[in-house]
């Protein structure tokens, strides 16, 4: 895989159910994009694309998760424990459908490797689209007006799928943190349990 997006290989893990990961979390992501969505699209002289905006906002917040995932990211690389070299057992994770599980380890860097391209993307991407939409949207609605094309429902209507459509990775990127908290606080250093030798005479 291209070095680049080796980080979006998260994406195509596969559960145990055989479903690709981008899969598992479908429907939640969509639901929180659109109520992310909704107020931007529904409400008159909100701010989504511009400066302070919530797209403005939400960058310089992504790139402070970007530390964060990556500190994430070298700490379950270097953690020391057999335990977490071991292959998932309970909702097994693997690279092909009925293929080998991954380890913890394994599963967890990838997540965490995800998450820091996702922050960084989400960051850039804020600051391309706060510099240059108010641009292309004057553009493109000049262009309408030449082709006598009603530019107010096709701007709304461009607009709203690109919130969408911006909304889906930050809600993708929210809903695989909460995978990876609930990994760093309880999975992570999860031990299999052991049968202790049964104790002799005297309690020894």
């Amino acid at each position: 895989m291209n070095p680049i997006l080796s980080p979006l290989r998260y994406l195509i893990l596969v559960d145990e159910k055989g479903r690709r990961l981008v899969r598992r979390d479908a429907w939640t992501v969509v639901i929180i994009a659109l109520i992310i969505t909704a107020p931007f699209v529904v409400f008159d002289g909100t701010n989504y694309f511009g400066e302070k905006g919530f797209l403005d906002r939400v960058g310089s917040f992504s790139s402070i998760l970007t530390g964060f995932y990556v500190a994430a990211l070298v700490t379950v690389a270097t953690f020391s424990s057999d335990d977490v070299d071991k292959k998932i057992t309970v909702g097994k994770v693997s690279l092909t459908a009925g293929g080998t599980s991954l380890s913890r380890r394994e599963y967890v860097c990838a997540m965490f490797g995800y998450l820091a391209f996702s922050s960084l993307f989400i960051s850039v991407l804020s600051i391309l689209m706060v510099a240059v939409y108010s641009s292309i949207a004057s553009y493109f609605i000049k262009k309408m007006q030449e082709h006598q094309v009603d530019p107010y429902w096709c701007s709304t209507i461009s607009s709203s799928l690109i919130k969408i459509s911006v909304s889906l990775i930050i809600s993708h990127m929210i809903i695989s943190s909460f995978h990876g908290l609930y990994y760093l606080i309880d999975r992570l250093y999860y031990k299999d349990p052991k049968i202790l030798p049964k104790r002799g005479a005297g309690g020894r």
